[in-house]
C-alpha cells in the first residue's frame, strides 16, 4: 500500500509539471526549481520509508523492486521537467547548466536501474517490467544522455563511464530484442547513434 500512495505522489508531480511546464507557453524557473525540490523531497522520503524497513529486516526483493520502480519513474519526470530548457536553452546560464546536470544525472541513473535489474538474479520474475516500461525509460534516458554528450563543449571526466553505460545498455536492448517490442525497435536507433 505504501509503495501505491508514494506512486500517486509521484503522479501529482508529473501532473504539475504537465500543466506547468510542458503544456505552457513560458516557463517559469521558480517552477522548475519547485517541482525539482519535489522531486528531491520524494526521493528523500522513500530513503527514510525504507531504510525504516531495512532496519527492521532485509528488504524483500518486492520493496526492492518498488523502490527501484519509483526511482525510474522520478527519474524520468526529472528528465521531462529539464526537457525544454535543455533542448531550447535558457539565457540564464546557470538554468542552463544546472538542466544539464539535472538531465545527465537523471539519464544516467535510469541507465544505471536497467542494468541492475536485468543483471540481478533476484529480480527476474520482474522482468516484465524491465522489458517494458522500464525500456522505454532507459530509451529516452539513454537519447538524452547521448544528446547532451554530442553537443557539449566542455571536457567531462564522467565521459568514459557514460560512454560504457550508452554501450551496455544497446548490448541489453540488443539481447531483450526477441522479448520486447521497444527493444527491438530501440536497439538499431541506439546502435546508429553511437
Amino acid at each position: 500500500m505504501s509503495y501505491l500512495l508514494l506512486k500517486f505522489r509521484l503522479y501529482d508531480i508529473g501532473s504539475r509539471i504537465c500543466s506547468r511546464v510542458l503544456n505552457s507557453t513560458t516557463v517559469d524557473p521558480k517552477v522548475i526549481a519547485e517541482l525539482d525540490s519535489a522531486l528531491s523531497h520524494e526521493r528523500d522520503l522513500w530513503k527514510s520509508i525504507y531504510l525504516y524497513h531495512s532496519r527492521q529486516d532485509e528488504l524483500s526483493p518486492c520493496h526492492k523492486i518498488h523502490l527501484k520502480i519509483l526511482h525510474s519513474f522520478s527519474y524520468q519526470l526529472a528528465l521531462l521537467l529539464h526537457r525544454r530548457i535543455l533542448m531550447q536553452g535558457s539565457p540564464d546560464l546557470f538554468q542552463q547548466q544546472d538542466a544539464r546536470s539535472r538531465s545527465i544525472e537523471s539519464a544516467r541513473a535510469l541507465l544505471e536501474i536497467h542494468s541492475s535489474l536485468h543483471n540481478n538474479p533476484e529480480f527476474g520474475p520482474f522482468q516484465w517490467y524491465n522489458r517494458g516500461l522500464g525500456c522505454f525509460h532507459t530509451f529516452h534516458a539513454a537519447v538524452v544522455l547521448i544528446a547532451t554528450i554530442s553537443e557539449s563543449t566542455e571536457p567531462d571526466a564522467d565521459l568514459p563511464d557514460s560512454i560504457r553505460l550508452l554501450r551496455e545498455c544497446v548490448m541489453r536492448f540488443e539481447e531483450l530484442a526477441d522479448l520486447s517490442m521497444v527493444c527491438r525497435r530501440a536497439a538499431p536507433i541506439l546502435r546508429r547513434l553511437l
